[in-house]
């Protein structure tokens, strides 16, 4: 049963993944819920590394709740990081959350035609 210890992260991390998925979908483009997905992230992790080691201890590679916690945590963490990659590298960007273009800088006409 070693290799299943192996899975167990990132079978957290995928769910965590799903989850925060299925979250954005049903509550839409709310900004300020998206600034909370990473905490949101967190605490999913939390509960399905908990429910694992008190559901199927030998399926968590946790010695204690604390450090199933700390999994948790971890995994959480890393499903946000993913997320956060994915979209980096492939350029996807959220709707209504581009990057503000810079604007170039104007000349200063007046101070030209007081040389003159």
């Amino acid at each position: 049963m070693d290799y299943l210890e192996l899975i167990a992260v990132p079978v957290i991390v995928t769910a965590v993944v799903g989850i925060l998925a299925l979250i954005k979908n049903a509550v839409g483009e709310q900004h300020k819920l998206l600034n909370f997905f990473p905490l949101i992230g967190v605490g999913i992790g939390v509960l399905l590394a908990i429910g694992a080691f008190f559901i199927a201890p030998d399926l968590i590679p946790a010695g204690s709740a604390a450090t199933a916690i700390k999994l948790g945590i971890a995994s959480g963490l890393a499903a946000t990081g993913t997320h956060q990659a994915y979209k980096q590298l492939t350029g996807k960007k959220q709707e209504g959350k581009g990057e503000a273009v810079a604007e170039p800088p104007k000349e200063d006409t007046d101070n030209i035609m007081k040389d003159e």
